[in-house]
């Protein structure tokens, strides 16, 4: 039931509750409030919810999002509390939000309750049904011509089925996560015990890769939650996208580094006397890329935020609770600056392409950034055709290719080099080192890092 400016929806679920959930939208810088079963042509009777926003000066110490009132109109004029009347409180708020002006209320209340002065909402039937709002003041006097008593309303008819995320979907995305997070610490006390292999990569560069592999599991743990709310919708997106930055923006710190040192490998061949490659400009260039996130991420927090909304999918039968912003333009920008950064990696892996593999990782980084960026855009595009569909279906998709891509860079990118280092083949490779980077003195106990490290 709306309007351009005014509207009014509900929501009820054959789940077995007793609950049915209602939308309040008006533009108006008043109240508003809606009644049920007055008595004919008149509020006198009728059992009225009152809303308005909080007073700046309560926003931030209230602890509801708006103020709601439960009252009870005994005659024509200001309806009295039900708690003044001796009854009880029984509408639940649960959110507001302020669109262009436009004041959008969403609370829920019982079909019937244990209080006298609330009338009972009768199930297939039509209820009688007022609506008044104030459009110049939040104090509640007369609406004026703002009004509308004829309504007649079967809450019940295209009744909405909730369908939550499977527990079993749950379950299995925090075995596997919990499963994969064990195997990326493994490999980061792998590389902090045998750091000396890995200095030419960068090992500061490798354990970050696989920090940015933890938080990404961790994030799938949260959007697989049967009933995310709006701070785990919020962590979520946080861990993802800084999960990316690590995990790729590493990767092409590390090919950076490597196309640095083999450059100056060939200055050494010709003569030339080049600076030994150090990690301050590749840490200088992490700094820039996780301020960057940070900047985008508090940009799409504060002005369109990921939160928890009920989402009608299937024609309208089915509504699912699931993580979602206003604009779908936050998400296009999330992939873009991510396949930005995959390319600027896949430059300097390729320009390693005719090096030593087992030096430069050049073969294995290549099939790991084409995967992951092939991998992220056909996700992205079958994500964009499933967004009406059930949850689990897009949750599952989240859940997939998240483990799909960060398991196999792991495979990729460590597997090989673990194996290497552990039948004793690698160290065979690094002979030939016109700078010293394989220097495993530099590593010892007794002598402490090289100055490669620092």
């Amino acid at each position: 039931v709306s309007t351009q400016s005014t509207g009014l929806s509900w929501s009820t679920t054959t789940s077995g509750d007793d609950w049915i959930e209602f939308v309040v939208q008006v533009k108006t810088i008043g109240w508003v409030g809606i009644g049920f079963k007055a008595d004919e042509n008149t509020m006198k009777n009728a059992d009225i919810l009152l809303m308005r926003e909080h007073l700046p000066e309560n926003v931030n110490t209230s602890s509801t999002p708006f103020d709601l009132m439960d009252c009870y109109a005994v005659d024509v004029g200001p309806p009295t509390l039900d708690r003044d009347l001796g009854g009880t409180d029984d509408a639940v708020p649960l959110s507001y939000e302020n669109r262009n002006d436009v004041k959008v209320f969403r609370f829920k209340r019982r079909w019937s309750t244990n209080d006298k002065w609330d009338k009972p909402l009768d199930r297939n039937v039509k209820n009688k049904l007022i609506f008044a709002f104030n459009t110049e003041t939040r104090e509640l006097v007369y609406h004026g011509p703002s009004r509308a008593s004829t309504a007649r309303i079967d809450f019940n008819q295209g009744e909405v089925k909730l369908e939550k995320i499977p527990r079993g979907l749950t379950l299995a995305t925090i075995i596997l996560s919990s499963i994969s997070i064990f195997l990326a610490v493994l490999v980061i006390i792998y590389i902090f015990k045998f750091k000396w292999f890995f200095v030419h990569l960068g090992h500061h560069f490798c354990q970050l890769v696989n920090f940015g592999f933890i938080l990404g599991y961790i994030s799938i743990i949260l959007i697989s939650l049967p009933e995310p709310t709006d701070s785990i919708c919020l962590a979520f997106i946080w861990l993802l996208s800084y999960s990316f930055v690590f995990v790729f923006g590493s990767i092409f710190l590390k090919a950076l580094r490597l196309w640095k040192i083999f450059r100056s490998v060939e200055k050494i061949k010709n003569g030339m006397q080049p600076k030994k490659p150090t990690y301050k400009f590749q840490f200088i260039l992490l700094a820039i890329l996780v301020v960057t996130e940070f900047a985008f991420l508090l940009t799409w927090s504060l002005v369109d935020p990921l939160k928890a909304k009920y989402v009608l999918v299937e024609k309208d039968t089915t509504k699912n609770l699931r993580c979602k912003s206003d604009s779908q333009g936050w998400w296009i920008a999330f992939v873009v600056y991510k396949l930005v950064v995959m390319a600027c990696g896949s430059f300097f892996v390729i320009e390693l392409r005719d090096k030593k593999d087992s030096l430069s990782e050049s073969k294995r980084m290549i099939f790991s950034l084409m995967m992951t960026f092939f991998s992220s855009l056909i996700s992205t595009i079958i994500g964009f055709f499933l967004s009406d569909r059930a949850v689990e279906i897009e949750v599952s998709l989240i859940v997939f290719a998240v483990l799909f891509i960060f398991n196999m860079n792991m495979v990729l990118l460590f597997l090989p080099l673990i194996y290497g280092i552990t039948i004793g083949s690698l160290a065979k490779n690094m002979t030939s080192d016109p700078m010293g980077i394989f220097n495993k003195s530099k590593y010892s106990k007794s002598t402490g890092s090289s100055s490669y490290a620092n």
